[in-house]
């Protein structure tokens, strides 16, 4: 839909003229939902890279977070795509058998030895 919009305007988003957005009323709106939402200003860049930084937290490869983002290279996305340190603790964490995975994580042999692991460390 997107697509043949943009096709037929050479826009995707227009005013009710067809013309296409400003960034003063696009900035302009932002910080109207911002205030109405109780949160401080914000930007759309911002936005970008909140967008970027949750795919990858949420494990989206950055393959994939780049050509959402339309970059044409890999280390633009790699700039917008900074973790967190709870994102890094995650990371790290995954390494523990007793908290890396839950009961329906993975193959049953996986899981039973993730099982055997806990047992061990349970009764030493």
């Amino acid at each position: 839909m997107l697509f043949n919009r943009k096709k037929n305007t050479g826009y995707v988003f227009t005013d009710a003229n067809g013309e296409p957005l400003k960034s003063k009323y696009l900035e302009e709106h932002l910080k109207a939902v911002c205030e109405n939402a109780g949160l401080r200003k914000i930007g759309w860049h911002k936005l970008r890279h909140t967008f970027a930084s949750r795919l990858s937290s949420m494990g989206v490869p950055l393959n994939a977070v780049q050509a959402l983002m339309g970059h044409s290279n890999i280390s633009t996305t790699m700039r917008y795509a900074h973790l967190a340190p709870s994102e890094l603790r995650k990371a790290i964490d995954m390494l523990n058998p007793k908290t890396a995975f839950s009961a329906e994580f993975g193959q049953p042999v996986v899981n039973q030895w993730v099982e055997a692991i806990q047992r061990e460390t349970e009764n030493p």
